[in-house]
């Protein structure tokens, strides 16, 4: 049954669509425009307006749009915005809804790496999409996916997290970012079952490492919770069972919160299956080393191959066994960090184009006050 949450629609200059992301996203508004939320997570939205049910009606009928596509294009008419943007960036709606009203600025801004075939689906999300990196802008390319203009910024969310903090002290020897889903049990095919060998088969090497090295290993959670202390049960126990007594620390990753690039800017080396963690961690010059083709399986598939091609041996596990992952990770632990400088140097903006001197936020900041002037 579908759950309804009433709206109650004011016209705003910055509509923010979802509410993914909602606190970092009011970070890049200029503090003098008004905001307003339209939730569409929890619940369907629905407001009792006859402008709303009209203009819906229309959109229906004689523009000929989907019933989803002229039920929130209408529902976002209610708010009278200048400008929408939102992080839920393989939504089509905004796509349709930026056609409908040239003069409304619609952002959509991309917050994880993203498949060839989530854009072969989608068709002109938003007219202006700000991506992670140069790997986003040849897939849309190659999947003919409409958009207005494709700008390579970076991660938003890491660069708000810098402009308000300095690396700090390393707090962690091996930090093992999780792409833990509770669903890989069940889910029977073989790419799935690739990454559940693969996170398993890396962490008991991690293990084994941190034994004989003296190491301090935290694992970063890939379920989030509310508050911090919180487990996610099965991710927890997935690894708990692993370990079987061995010593490492599970770290929550807290929602709406930083705790996440703390956790890992924080590290002296980070360890990843998959992760778009690893990635903005990579494009601000910290040591990573990818899991992504220690399985055979993954090897030839076609987001391993995407996201591996442009990185160097030295930081990708290509089989499953010890030997090699020991080699690598002692390497990588004990480089200078001016030799991993130039490791990296051609190839660390490939998927995450992360400019500390120009953040994402400060140029979705322009173009949001710039749009809201002209059209004043």
């Amino acid at each position: 049954m579908i759950q309804i949450r009433f709206v109650w629609p004011k016209p705003t200059q910055v509509l923010i669509y979802g509410e993914l992301g909602e606190i970092f996203l009011r970070k890049v508004v200029p503090s003098s425009y008004s905001i307003e939320v339209l939730p569409i997570r929890e619940g369907l939205p629905v407001t009792i307006r006859l402008s709303f049910f009209r203009q819906c009606l229309i959109n229906y009928v004689r523009r000929k749009l989907s019933l989803r596509q002229a039920y929130f294009s209408a529902l976002i008419d209610e708010f009278k915005p200048r400008a929408v943007i939102t992080f839920v960036d393989n939504n089509p709606v905004l796509g349709v809804y930026a056609e409908l009203r040239s003069d409304v600025l619609v952002i959509s801004i991309q917050n994880a790496i993203r498949s060839e075939a989530t854009f072969a689906k989608q068709v002109g999300r938003a007219p202006l999409y700000f991506s992670l990196g140069e790997i986003t802008n040849n897939m849309i390319e190659e999947t003919n996916v409409r958009y207005q203009r494709v700008e390579p910024v970076g991660s938003m969310q890491l660069g708000l997290y810098l402009a308000e903090n300095a690396f700090g002290q390393e707090e962690s020897d091996l930090v093992f970012v999780s792409s833990y889903r509770a669903n890989w049990d069940v889910q029977n095919d073989d790419y799935h079952k690739a990454l559940l060998d693969a996170h398993q088969t890396i962490f008991n090497h991690l293990l084994r490492f941190a034994k004989a090295h003296s190491k301090r290993i935290v694992v970063l959670a890939k379920g989030k919770v509310l508050n911090e202390g919180e487990h996610f049960a099965e991710e927890e126990e997935f690894y708990r069972k692993l370990a079987n007594g061995a010593d490492y620390t599970l770290v929550s990753s807290v929602k709406d919160t930083f705790m996440s690039y703390r956790t890992v800017l924080n590290a002296n080396l980070v360890i990843s299956i998959d992760s778009t963690l690893a990635y903005e961690m990579l494009s601000v010059g910290r040591k990573i080393i990818f899991g992504w083709v220690s399985n055979t399986c993954l090897k030839s598939h076609e987001d391993a191959v995407r996201y591996t091609q442009y990185l160097p041996e030295s930081l990708i596990l290509n089989n499953e066994k010890y030997d090699e992952f020991y080699q690598k990770v002692s390497t990588l632990i004990n480089l200078p960090p001016e030799d991993y400088d130039v490791t990296i140097k051609q190839l660390k903006s490939k998927c995450v184009n992360q400019d500390i001197n120009n953040p994402p936020h400060l140029v979705i900041e322009r173009e949001i006050k710039r749009h809201i002037e002209q059209n004043h």
